[in-house]
């Protein structure tokens, strides 16, 4: 290890302010440039696509008329959102690594070919879920100035708050936007694409357009209901009747993706957001230092969705036909905001 490189690296700061591209490598500001960029063509393409597609539900009735079922045929292009997911989440896992790699060979002045001998397995953004993790990285790369490990540190799982102020456990670290990320993106490295679905259930009570007679109360599909599950939209239990036909005043479609929890789909396009914005801070918080990163910081620009965690909402308007409304184009309006 060359003598104390960190020390003209950092010009003896106590808060030192990194400038990309001279102290540090800005190629994690273009990486998540074009994760931004990627994004905002992710959510066109979902726009474009459910603008082209027109509810209507299939009715499917059984036992002689007494049961009856109503669903849809909901079939976006999850295959190519998949690839494009993985994309996205590649850049900004690589844009983290990079960043730190970067800060071991500036504060330790080894060569390439020095780190590779001296960090088997290859130096990766830290990802720690307890203080003991966080104790063994420390160690292990003590010679990085405190200063840049406490502004690593930040980010760590392990200091992530439950709303209600308890210790997180290991299932809700798994849900933050870092470990949802990196879970994705190593998934679609090394196994197989990033699993996507498009969940759709009724956004508010179903009215027929004739009178009959219920057995019991209907079965309906809940926003909660897995959403690779075959459970139509409504199921309805009447006296027989041979012609029965609702009207869905609103539908809902949320795209989702299978996450790091045994049973999770999580909101695939603010689960995107969620690490967008966490990226955008991590990397200026270790160029720049906390206080100044949060001046930069994107403001939480809270999508405005029809209804609660909805990407899509399908309302039936009183001519007929559904008007369809959509979450903003978070990550566009970054870009033209300068924000990345």
């Amino acid at each position: 290890m060359a003598d104390s490189p960190e020390k003209n690296w950092l010009q003896n700061q106590d808060s030192p302010q990194l400038k990309p591209g001279r102290d540090l490598s800005e190629v994690p500001l273009q990486r998540l440039h074009w994760a931004f960029t990627k994004a905002s063509s992710f959510h066109e393409s979902q726009v474009t696509w459910f603008q082209g597609y027109t509810p209507d539900t299939e009715y499917v009735s059984k036992s002689s008329g007494t049961i009856h079922e109503f669903s849809l045929s909901i079939r976006p292009p999850v295959d190519e959102w998949a690839l494009l997911t993985g994309e996205i989440l590649n850049q900004l896992s690589s844009a983290r690594d990079n960043l730190f790699r970067d800060v071991v060979k500036r504060a330790s002045g080894f060569s390439d070919e020095e780190i590779r001998n001296n960090f088997r397995g290859g130096v990766h953004w830290p990802l720690c879920f307890t203080e003991k993790q966080w104790i063994s990285v420390m160690k292990k790369y003590s010679f990085i100035p405190e200063v840049i490990m406490d502004r690593v540190r930040l980010f760590q799982p392990f200091r992530d708050l439950r709303p209600d102020g308890k210790t997180p456990d290991e299932e809700w670290m798994k849900a933050g936007a870092s470990t949802w990320a990196r879970f994705l993106n190593n998934q679609d490295k090394h196994d197989e694409p990033v699993r996507v679905t498009a969940h759709h259930y009724l956004g508010g009570p179903v009215t027929a357009e004739s009178e009959f007679i219920l057995r019991k109360q209907p079965r309906q599909r809940w926003d909660y209901t897995d959403p690779q599950s075959n459970e139509p939209l409504i199921t309805i239990y009447s006296e027989p009747i041979e012609d029965l036909r609702i009207i869905a005043p609103a539908i809902d479609v949320v795209v989702t993706a299978k996450g790091p929890s045994k049973i999770r789909w999580d909101p695939l396009n603010s689960g995107l957001w969620s690490a967008l914005l966490e990226s955008q801070l991590v990397i200026n918080t270790v160029y720049y230092g906390r206080e100044k990163a949060q001046e930069l910081s994107i403001p939480i620009m809270e999508y405005a969705p029809p209804k609660g965690w909805t990407d899509f909402r399908y309302v039936l308007q009183p001519g007929g036909g559904y008007k369809l409304t959509a979450r903003g184009n978070y990550a566009q309006e970054a870009l033209n905001r300068g924000f990345v």
